[in-house]
């Protein structure tokens, strides 16, 4: 059968009170696809089949025209500025925030300037034991209880301070560095120590301290959701253990298994991969390759390279 044969049958049909109603709004839907394929003879009749004769009116050329269709654009509001999963870029802090908002304490931008905050003074305390830089004498309990309170009680609010000072450096580990020096003015031993603070780093160093800290934990919390989704899968696994369905290979019919066997597959590699986790090194991270060495270069001529790994053992680092 021809177009022009299913056309006229269309037509015939139409003609029948049976004819139902959603077919015509098939038809009219179809008219400009079928106009490039069959002809205007056969369009024409198309055309008929779905407007009724007394319903056709003039058509002037300007209606006939492609009609514009109107952009419409989006004020900005003032709710914009308040993160939401309306307003997020991402769809991590977005759509899927509720579910991946216990990563922000590893993985924010709060979480990195936290870090660096912590490498800063952990390289301060380290200067302060080492008799060879005796421009930095050695803390008391107290001005090393400050620090770590200082650290334990690091907020979002303190470090939008340095968010603030970044606005005048252009810098974020730099302005990091004035915070730290701000904050410390309070206790009187340790404002004698001031200009220790970063004291022969460069922004790498702390920077890749930084990321391995904020690595490990991220692993932290990730592992024990990892653990739940086993345990859901295996319990799964069993449940089901019985339930017959098809499987497939290259997306057609394969031999026959079970739910219960393709869940524990799943929990299986899942395991796997949970156990190895764990087992990666972050020390490429650290001190003990590259910057390592730039560290030696910099403070070998106090015999001071060798205390360098003392920073990432307060870091819980192996190196």
């Amino acid at each position: 059968m021809t177009a022009d044969d299913a056309l006229k049958t269309t037509l015939n049909l139409r003609q029948s009170s049976a004819f139902p109603s959603l077919l015509i709004l098939a038809v009219k839907h179809t008219h400009k696809m079928f106009a490039a394929s069959v002809g205007s003879s056969s369009c024409a009749l198309l055309h008929s089949a779905a407007v009724p004769a007394s319903g056709r009116k003039a058509v002037s050329h300007k209606q006939q025209q492609k009609p514009q269709h109107r952009v419409v654009r989006v004020a900005a509001a003032e709710n914009l500025d308040e993160l939401s999963e309306l307003v997020a870029i991402s769809p991590i802090d977005g759509r899927y925030g509720s579910k991946t908002k216990s990563l922000r304490s590893a993985f924010s931008e709060y979480a990195l300037i936290k870090a660096r905050v912590t490498v800063e003074i952990r390289w301060l305390q380290t200067l302060s034991e080492i008799p060879e830089v005796f421009e930095v004498e050695k803390f008391s309990n107290e001005a090393n209880q400050f620090l770590e309170n200082y650290l334990k009680n690091f907020s979002p609010s303190e470090a939008m301070k340095v968010k603030e000072v970044e606005r005048t450096t252009n810098h974020d580990v730099k302005a990091v560095e004035y915070v730290i020096k701000d904050a410390l003015k309070e206790n009187a031993e340790l404002k004698k120590a001031l200009e220790f603070v970063h004291f022969a780093c460069t922004s790498e160093d702390i920077n890749n301290l930084s990321h391995a800290i904020m690595l490990r934990d991220g692993v932290e919390v990730l592992l024990p959701e990892m653990d739940k989704i086993v345990d859901t899968l295996s319990t799964m696994a069993v449940e089901n253990a019985d339930v017959p369905m098809m499987s497939r290979t290259h997306g057609q019919p394969a031999s026959p298994t079970t739910l219960g066997k393709e869940l524990a597959n799943v929990a299986y590699r899942l395991a796997r991969q949970r156990a190895q986790i764990p087992k990666v090194p972050l020390r490429e991270n650290g001190w003990c390759s590259r910057e390592l060495q730039r560290a030696h270069v910099r403070i070998s001529k106090r015999g001071l390279a060798s205390r360098c790994r003392e920073v990432c053992h307060r870091l819980r680092f192996n190196v």
